[in-house]
């Protein structure tokens, strides 16, 4: 069977002496630790009506009805959450499966905690694909007709509204060997976090009354049309999230068998150049705190703004680089020639025993010395010592006077010096020396 709800105003029109006796209050504290240096704390309290128990001829109070047990053999295989964010309203669709194992009609306690100020728009539960509407019953309505359809052994899907905060549905029967998927639709205004936009779900309450999903899907999509995105991060690891635009970004998540309390996204608003973030936590009696500072550039840049560059390339193509490391090497040079724009100046130097420049100095970024290079890449060979301290002689002195080209030097090497200057320390004042128009050096180690 299939019902679809509507929201009323019939669950909150209870006095609040009612409300006391209907309700139980449960708070629960979500913490995420998942980025470096960051500690922060979201207190969500909910009220939870009690479950709605099995029929039973004795009057009992909601309050204190034990909450109807979940037969062994019910599952949920799948959680889908699909979010759909614009201009900080979120859509949230829940969609989750229900699966009877078992060898007889089983009885399902389903609940859904909502964030404050979530409106739904709807509440499906489809079986056999049959499909019926309805509409959200206060408490006593509820109670009183889903005990009369179980007499009758009839399918039904009573959604209530269980004080705030909170939906609950009690799903009956569940076939054998059958599936009820059950669909639910929200919105809200998503709450600000010290200035961030942030989005969340306490996945791990969110379906089966006490069994976690065995497999949790997640499709996220941010957008805005008022400013750019900035720092758009989840604390969740699993949770992975792409800004694909100034003013889009795209998440996702699959989650088999492990099991995720919370999902949380975070992003900011901004519309200069670099946007700038933090979010800081100290505990209660503690002297000392965490934070996490996050600064994120604009995605998009016109020609004219991007910065010129000097990019010279050191590899390193010693005996040791033979095999797979000089082939990895060669397509690493041909990706970072392949990267450069209009404008830019490069150089190449293989080295091994000694340095060999491609260029006597860093040449024009055009297609004709880009082609030059790249023919001299695919010569490459891997043979000598290791002689550190040439190469980066040569990469710094290939430096002319400093003019509006940012220097960069990218170096690549697998192993220690063992040509030339061997003492770690004495290279690295020799570098300092030799930098003398304050060169950017990136180094990369391969292997040990």
């Amino acid at each position: 069977m299939a019902l679809t709800f509507h929201g009323t105003k019939a669950a909150d029109e209870r006095t609040q002496t009612e409300r006391h006796k209907t309700c139980v209050y449960i708070a629960r504290i979500y913490t995420f630790t998942g980025v470096p240096m960051f500690k922060f704390a979201v207190l969500s309290i909910g009220l939870f009506l009690g479950a709605l128990a099995p029929p039973s001829p004795a009057t009992q109070s909601p309050a204190t009805a034990p909450a109807p047990a979940v037969q062994r053999g019910v599952t949920m295989p799948l959680s889908r959450i699909e979010v759909q964010i614009l201009d900080g309203v979120a859509t949230t669709t829940l969609r989750q499966t229900i699966r009877n194992n078992g060898t007889r009609d089983a009885e399902a306690a389903w609940l859904l905690p909502l964030p404050e100020g979530a409106v739904t728009d709807g509440f499906t539960m489809t079986m056999n694909g049959i499909a019926t509407t309805g509409a959200v019953l206060n408490a006593d309505q509820a109670r009183s007709v889903y005990e009369g359809i179980v007499r009758k052994r009839k399918d039904p899907g009573l959604l209530r509204y269980v004080g705030r905060g909170c939906l609950q549905a009690n799903i009956f029967p569940v076939p054998p060997g059958g599936d009820v998927e059950v669909t639910v639709t929200y919105q809200q205004i998503l709450p600000q976090i010290a200035g961030l936009t942030c989005w969340s779900l306490p996945s791990a309450d969110a379906g089966l009354a006490g069994r976690a999903p065995g497999l949790i899907e997640l499709e996220l999509s941010i957008e805005s049309t008022r400013a750019n995105l900035a720092n758009v991060f989840s604390p969740n690891g699993q949770l992975h999230i792409v800004q694909t635009g100034e003013r889009v970004a795209l998440g996702s998540l699959e989650s088999t068998g492990a099991r995720v309390d919370e999902l949380q996204v975070f992003y900011g608003l901004d519309q200069t150049e670099f946007a700038l973030d933090m979010l800081s936590y100290r505990a209660p009696g503690e002297k000392d705190g965490t934070f996490v500072l996050m600064v994120s550039p604009r995605q998009e840049w016109s020609e004219d703004e991007i910065a010129k560059k000097e990019l010279t390339f050191v590899v390193d193509v010693s005996g040791s680089m033979s095999g797979t490391k000089i082939k990895q090497a060669q397509g690493a040079l041909d990706s970072f020639l392949g990267s450069l724009n209009s404008g830019d100046r490069f150089n190449v130097i293989p080295f091994s025993t000694s340095a060999d420049k491609f260029f006597p100095k860093p040449v024009e970024a055009t297609f004709s010395n880009i082609q030059k290079a790249r023919a001299r890449v695919t010569g490459l060979v891997a043979a000598g010592g290791t002689n550190i301290a040439s190469a980066m002689r040569a990469a710094l002195d290939s430096k002319g006077t400093r003019d509006a080209h940012i220097p960069i030097t990218v170096f690549l090497t697998d192993g220690l010096p063992t040509v030339g200057q061997k003492d770690t320390l004495s290279l690295l004042n020799d570098v300092r020396q030799w930098n003398t128009n304050s060169t950017r050096v990136f180094v990369l180690g391969v292997g040990n």
